[in-house]
């Protein structure tokens, strides 16, 4: 999952290097999509075990702060949620309850 994160960064990096002020006039018009975009690369990078601060640094350049905290704090929110119901499962399937119990007696 990481090589192809990677693939696909440099293979865009090129293009987006050349239109860099016109990548930033397009989000600059249509601040919305900035913010969905960044709730999915915030995704990408949590699938990717991606470290996220240096993405919210750069989100802090593009945004103002404020706005910047409250996406990062609605993903962290959501990741939080999704990770414990994905711990529950987990859970369940090993059996957990049942080998604690086993384990104490």
């Amino acid at each position: 999952m990481i090589i192809v994160v990677i693939v696909l960064m440099l293979i865009v990096a090129p293009f987006l290097s050349n239109d860099f002020d016109q990548v930033k006039e397009f989000i600059y018009d249509i601040p919305i999509l900035e913010i969905i975009a960044s709730q999915i690369l915030y995704m990408v990078f949590g699938l990717a075990f991606i470290p996220t601060e240096p993405f919210t640094i750069f989100l802090a350049t593009l945004m103002s702060p404020l706005i910047v905290i409250i996406v990062c704090t609605i993903r962290n929110t959501f990741a939080c949620l999704i990770e414990y119901y994905i711990g529950l499962g987990v859970s369940d399937l090993s059996n957990f309850r049942k080998t604690k119990i086993k384990v104490a007696v």
